[in-house]
């Protein structure tokens, strides 16, 4: 769409003409203060008194001491309106375009040189997709003298990081902009899908680049082929059951809930689980625990790169372009751009291992990982496991092995949750009063009747005393398994073990 840009200064130009500037912005800022708080009084107007406070925040970025205008650019951009409501379309219509403007920060430095000018004196920054450190810290314009960098807690056979250039049918896995909208690929990405659900046990996430890639995939594995056969989608729910990741926020929730569910079938039969599809950079790759069965396998289905034309972007790089000419050691507009793709990709895996005893599979289906600098963007506790398996065949060979040897010898943790689970319905159970215990309690509290009854049976110790004397007397003859069962029963306390044979002793009187 068409768009102005221009540096910091820029704004200052755009705003004189309404006789907004350094010296009248303090008072116009206080003018949107006072409105904004009698416009709060009325809740009709709460979202006027919004914009007003957004307005009034942008005035004191702009000229505010720390202002530093050649670090911002501005931007203007021409959107048609998209609110297309009933009883609002033709006002919308006839107002055409509207304008957006933008004043973003394109050097992270002014922030952290706010801090250190307020007088802050240690500054800790501990991140796991924080790599590459070293450009890192230069984009934030502070030393950074002490830097650490861990491997992962985990043993090596405990992951699995694999680099799958083709799928089953040798078609090329790659998310580049040609390829990626083709039906052959679509195709060869599904296939490869079913696979991995058929040889992962128990829970499966799968990124998409963008919310865009996810949408097409789906839809096309929902059609029928030519020849009529089973879908992509019903082939994958013969072995897991698959769960898409909203758009909604308030629809994320139930979502995991009953994805974890049917994980946890899986964990208790042995067969089946869930695959849920989800976008790099959403709401499920950062900020949700999928740790031990919720996530054996993280595929990642192509690089997430930003969107090439967004202006956000387009500034940013053309920002670090310029100061790569004038200064050493700073990122390229194309180097960031890469980063940021490969940040997504750490933030995603981050799912799979989420503790000292966890364990499960990366799998990379994007040829351009074969690269040395795609695989060097990596976290430094995965670089050292990343293997390229040249066929899709190598993967089904792989896998089966990697989760045999990968099982950790005492219990894991689903099974110490079912145990704990099972004990516990087992103590309710026991501390619960059956029928028969309450019909005692309620014969206790009536009044006593005399009763004519049958004498009481022997007591059960005085009919196993008898059961061993009459197997002492037949010594020929094997005793049945019953009382062998009932000889292995140990001594009541205060009874002691006689080498001698016992003397017989007098049943006692029939009933």
């Amino acid at each position: 769409s068409p768009r102005y840009t221009g540096d910091g200064l820029a704004l200052h130009a755009l705003l004189a003409p309404l006789n907004i500037t350094a010296e009248t912005s303090d008072a116009v800022i206080a003018m949107c203060d006072d409105a904004g708080k009698k416009l709060v009084q009325a809740a009709r107007w709460g979202s006027s008194a919004h914009h007003l406070r957004r307005f009034a925040d942008l005035l004191r970025v702009v000229f505010g001491a720390a202002s530093e205008p050649s670090t911002y650019r501005v931007c203007v951009t021409e959107a048609a309106e998209l609110s297309g409501a009933a009883g609002r379309g033709a006002a919308t219509a006839s107002k055409g375009a509207r304008r957006m403007l933008g004043y973003w920060c394109q050097d992270p430095g002014v922030g952290m040189r706010a801090l250190v000018a307020g007088g802050v004196r240690s500054v800790l920054l501990t991140s796991g997709t924080l790599s590459p450190l070293g450009s890192f810290a230069s984009e934030l314009g502070i030393p950074f003298p002490h830097r650490l960098e861990n491997p992962h807690v985990i043993r090596a056979k405990q992951i699995l990081v694999g680099v799958v250039p083709s799928g089953p049918s040798g078609v090329e896995l790659t998310s580049k902009f040609t390829h990626r909208e083709t039906p052959q690929y679509k195709a060869e990405l599904g296939n490869a899908l079913v696979n991995v659900a058929r040889l992962v046990p128990q829970g499966v996430l799968v990124f998409f680049p963008s919310m865009a890639a996810l949408s097409g995939a789906a839809e096309q594995w929902g059609k029928r082929g030519s020849d009529g056969g089973p879908t992509v989608l019903e082939r994958l729910e013969k072995h897991k059951r698959v769960i898409i990741e909203p758009r909604g926020q308030a629809e994320v929730a139930p979502v995991i809930e009953r994805f974890k569910e049917h994980v946890a079938i899986a964990e208790r039969t042995g067969v089946g689980g869930a695959v849920l599809f989800a976008v790099c950079r959403g709401r499920l790759s950062e900020g949700v625990d999928f740790s031990d069965s919720a996530c054996r396998a993280v595929v990642i289905t192509g690089l997430p790169l930003p969107p090439v034309y967004d202006p956000k972007v387009a500034l940013k790089r053309e920002y670090l372009d310029v100061c790569r000419r004038h200064s050493t050691g700073r990122l390229s507009g194309h180097e960031w751009y890469d980063q940021q793709a490969m940040r997504a990709v750490n933030q995603a895996i981050g799912r799979v291992i989420r503790h000292v005893r966890d364990y499960g599979a990366v799998l990379l289906f994007e040829s351009r990982f074969k690269l040395p600098k795609y695989r060097e963007g990596l976290s430094v506790w995965l670089r050292a496991h990343v293997r390229v398996f040249d066929q899709f065949g190598q993967v089904a060979v792989a896998l089966p092995r990697f989760y045999r040897e990968a099982t950790p010898d005492g219990p894991t943790p689903e099974q110490r949750r079912l145990a704990e689970a099972v004990a516990q319905r087992q103590s309710v159970s026991q501390a619960a009063p059956t029928a028969p215990a309450r019909q005692r309690e309620n014969l206790q509290c009536r009044p006593a009747v005399p009763v004519a009854s049958a004498p009481a049976p022997p007591p059960l110790l005085d009919v196993l005393q008898a059961a061993r004397g009459q197997t002492s007397r037949c010594a020929p003859l094997r005793a049945p398994p019953q009382q062998q069962a009932l000889a292995a029963l140990p001594t009541p306390k205060g009874e002691k073990h006689e080498q001698q044979p016992r003397q017989q002793q007098q049943p006692p009187p029939p009933p």
